[in-house]
């Protein structure tokens, strides 16, 4: 199984916070102001318009997500989850029966 921990670190997870939230609050657009805060960071643009693609615009960047782009990240979730509960679960001590 592939350890997804790397995307917890800095840029990815940074980004799809900021993904989520103007999924959630902004009809799919970052607005300007987060924008900029993504594109800082040559890392951060490359992670957005890879697994974000979308168009700039005058307020910011409307994300355009297609099957296959949405496929992918909700892969990467997925199995995130699983590896925080995972090593949660090694941490409390329980007992799981997860064959990785």
């Amino acid at each position: 199984m592939i350890s997804y921990s790397k995307y917890l670190q800095g840029n990815w997870y940074f980004v799809i916070a900021k993904v989520r939230n103007s999924s959630t609050h902004s009809d799919l657009i970052i607005k300007k102001e987060i924008l900029q805060k993504i594109l800082q960071s040559q890392e951060r643009k490359a992670i957005l318009e890879e697994y974000f693609p979308g168009d700039k615009l005058s307020i910011g960047y409307k994300i355009n997500l297609n099957k296959e782009k949405t496929e992918i990240n909700l892969k990467i979730i997925g199995e995130l989850a699983l590896e925080i509960f995972h090593n949660l679960s090694i941490e409390a001590n329980y007992d799981y029966e997860i064959e990785w």
